[in-house]
């Protein structure tokens, strides 16, 4: 559960309900509490509540709250009776309960709404805070709603504008609902994509090295057999060199001749 202050300067001045002077952070504890309660800001709540009728000027009808938020089944608005409140708890973990401000019952019109959480806690929509339910031992009245569950109706193809936006379930509400849903599914089929051409990548370099090293294996192959081959030319050469140049006086004119032939042939 959020906690929320409607005294937090982003909305303390908001207008509350229809009315041209009350505001959030003055008057705004009951709208506050329903925030609390539905996980959204206090301005947001204020507006949802006036769109769905539920205030007489700053006077906000806690029946008419599900016409704004249907997940919320009001049950009764009603003296405080601290076994329905337990109840009330027990179920849907809190209770909306109104308490004297200033703990002092002769003060008039400072009827302040908490909501109960519960091991003896409430959230205060004055400031945010989660206290002791000792902080407001004047408890006067209790207002009891039922959380249950809401499906959302189905909107048919085509031009969707005529959807009332200030409407529970308004189109807001369900292009918000068909994201949660189809963003981690796009989201997956786009990683999933992004694999398999990585994947589709790797099998392509895999394949180019390969290639490479049956490549460089024939080469080295080649050049082994050209190094065997010249070898053996070095080994004639060095070995006509030696038969010119050291025993050329053996064979005469025509010794040598045959000799130089011999040479040409080798090397070509």
């Amino acid at each position: 559960m959020i906690t929320y202050s409607q005294n937090d300067i982003r909305w303390k001045n908001v207008l509350l309900g229809n009315s041209s002077t009350s505001t959030l952070g003055r008057f705004g504890c009951a709208v506050t509490c329903i925030a609390i309660i539905v996980g959204e800001t206090p301005d947001l709540v204020n507006q949802k509540l006036k769109n769905a009728g539920c205030f007489d000027v700053d006077l906000l009808y806690f029946d008419r709250v599900p016409n704004a938020y249907p997940q919320l089944q009001f049950v009764q608005s009603a003296p405080y009776d601290n076994n329905v409140v337990l109840n009330t708890i027990a179920k849907n973990n809190f209770c909306i309960v109104e308490v004297d401000f200033d703990g002092i019952i002769a003060t008039p019109a400072d009827h302040h709404f908490v909501v109960y959480i519960g091991n003896h806690l409430l959230i205060d929509p004055w400031d945010g805070a989660v206290k002791q339910t000792s902080a407001y031992p004047i408890q006067q009245n209790m207002v009891v709603y039922n959380l249950i569950q809401v499906t959302p109706p189905n909107i048919p193809s085509g031009d969707q504008t005529k959807v009332d936006l200030g409407q529970p379930w308004g189109i807001q509400e369900i292009q918000a609902v068909r994201s949660l849903i189809t963003d981690p599914t796009n989201k997956l089929a786009q990683a999933n994509s992004q694999v398999n051409t990585l994947n589709s990548q790797v099998t392509d370099l895999n394949s180019q090295i390969t290639d490479l090293n049956n490549k460089l294996t024939t080469a080295g192959n080649s050049l082994s057999l050209q190094n065997t081959a010249l070898t053996g030319k070095l080994a004639l050469i060095n070995a006509v060199h030696d038969t010119i140049y050291s025993k050329w006086t053996w064979f005469g004119v025509s010794g040598w001749k045959n000799r130089l032939n011999q040479l040409k042939t080798i090397i070509s």
